[in-house]
């Protein structure tokens, strides 16, 4: 996905490589993209995934949605989330809406400080 706001330089809106004219800048290439997270603190699902980062120590970006304002319903936060649900993780180029089941499901299976919290002995059900 390759939306870029304005005055932001990277692919275009098809993702077809970088807009006319613009510069990418090499750490943009070997630097990976922090992953963020859309979402309420009052959600249980949002609290959640920010506890799981939280105690491994993962670096991430917080973006708060207020569900009570109906930012979930914004034209804005639709056009990346049409559900228009939370929490929303945004890792690289993957965008992960659902249930807590899959967040922590990719969380452990994606970012070694969490492979962890994964129990072994069920692997295989869960995979």
């Amino acid at each position: 996905m390759g939306i870029c706001s304005e005055g932001q330089t990277g692919p275009d809106n098809n993702g077809n490589g970088p807009l006319p004219g613009s510069k990418i800048v090499s750490s943009q290439l070997m630097e990976p993209k922090k992953l963020q997270v859309c979402g309420h603190h009052f959600n249980s699902d949002t609290r959640t995934v920010l506890t799981l980062l939280d105690i491994s120590g993962i670096d991430y970006e917080f973006t708060e949605i207020d569900i009570f304002l109906g930012q979930h319903q914004d034209v804005k936060y639709l056009a990346k989330n049409p559900c228009g649900s939370i929490p929303m993780i945004i890792d690289n180029d993957c965008q992960l809406m659902g249930s807590p089941t899959i967040f922590v499901n990719y969380l452990t299976a994606t970012k070694q400080r969490l492979q962890t919290y994964m129990p072994k002995e069920h692997q295989a059900k869960i995979d």
